[in-house]
């Protein structure tokens, strides 16, 4: 999958989701160890992508 990271595409939509304090928490500390810092939403689109990246091999 191909995307500009941190830009709303034309097809893209709103989407939301309830998590805990120490979920977001592990999020914010994996994204802290990447070069550019992404921010939580971006951070979550790179780590459901490689799973769903993993899952297909």
């Amino acid at each position: 999958m191909t995307y500009t990271p941190y830009m709303a595409l034309k097809n893209d939509r709103v989407f939301q989701m309830r998590a805990s304090d120490d979920w977001l928490a592990k999020i914010d500390d994996w994204r802290r160890t990447q070069p550019d810092i992404p921010p939580r939403a971006e951070a979550i689109r790179r780590l459901v992508a490689q799973a769903l990246e993993a899952g297909s091999k």
